[in-house]
């Protein structure tokens, strides 16, 4: 029985399609936007189009693995941070019911006046002595020994535009 190397039938075709569905999966995606399911992709194409007689080694399979769990893990990370983060926005913002802070109205006045609670749907506004002012226009938490100074400070800033 006569045999034939076919290493080179297989190597060429399979190293030409690995190359071409990694540049279709780079250009549909990006680079800085390989996720979970690209990632995938290119694993799976790897694997099926591999050369049979040099399979990747499992060294090399368990570190591809691992770069995919430890990716995966990071995004995940990422979103409970993100969530984290607005939770500790509504936080500091509840904190200020109660306070006297200084705050500009609708025409760049300064003025102060009691936060009596925080409405969080849509911008998130504090209404202060029963007007509805965004957190945004809130300067700071005032101290009464401290008010006139920042009111010199804000008629100094207007003199001066």
């Amino acid at each position: 029985m006569e045999t034939t190397d076919i290493s080179p039938l297989i190597s060429n075709p399979a190293s030409s399609v690995r190359r071409n569905n990694l540049a279709e999966v780079l250009e549909n995606g990006g680079q800085e936007n390989l996720g979970k399911d690209e990632f995938l992709k290119l694993l799976t194409v790897q694997l099926s189009h591999q050369d049979p007689l040099k399979p990747m080694s499992n060294t090399e399979f368990i570190s591809q693995m691992a770069e995919f769990s430890a990716l995966e893990q990071m995004k995940n990370m990422n979103t409970s941070v993100e969530g984290l983060k607005g939770e500790f926005a509504k936080l500091a913002n509840m904190n200020l019911i109660g306070k006297k802070v200084a705050f500009s109205d609708l025409q760049g006045n300064l003025k102060t006046g009691l936060v009596e609670k925080i409405n969080l749907k849509g911008e998130t506004k504090a209404v202060i002595d029963g007007g509805s002012v965004s957190i945004a226009n809130i300067s700071s938490i005032v101290n009464e020994s401290h008010l006139e100074k920042a009111r010199s400070y804000e008629n100094n800033l207007k003199t001066t535009k």
